[in-house]
């Protein structure tokens, strides 16, 4: 796991510029959950009764504050927090496991929609969502 302390600026501004032209794309969304279906099957039903066009806002949302969290925005701690509670056993009920999955099918999407992706970009995507994704994975 990533700590927030070895996140570089140049990560964030990488990361930042990635989501920008990844956002851009008008499948972006539609993109990460054909990915994060793929890869386990318990997943794909967890979404079977989701209104996916609040659920692709939420997703952008989401993503924005993984990044600002790693960015040291203390504001944003507490949507981080929020989203554990209601990712957790008594609510949403995803288990840890399924975290990684979801970086996975993330890192995936930005491969397939930011067209100056590079492994420097995707490294640093993976370092800067780490700390936000074990945070919320904690509260299980």
């Amino acid at each position: 796991m990533t700590n927030k302390d070895d996140i570089t600026r140049e990560d964030l501004e990488h990361v930042r510029l990635s989501f920008q032209r990844c956002k851009t794309h008008a499948e972006f969304s539609d993109i990460f959950y054909d990915h994060l279906a793929q890869q386990s099957s318990e997943i794909g039903p967890m979404f079977a009764a989701t209104d996916m066009v609040k659920q692709n806002e939420l997703l952008r949302v989401g993503i924005e504050s993984l990044i600002d969290f790693s960015a040291g925005d203390a504001d944003v701690e507490v949507e981080i927090r929020r989203l554990g509670v209601l990712h957790d056993r008594k609510h949403h009920a995803i288990p840890p496991a399924l975290y990684p999955l979801w970086v996975n099918a993330l890192v995936a999407t930005i491969g397939e929609t930011d067209s100056e992706v590079t492994p420097e970009i995707t490294a640093a995507w993976q370092r800067v969502v780490a700390p936000g994704i074990a945070l919320i994975g904690s509260y299980y």
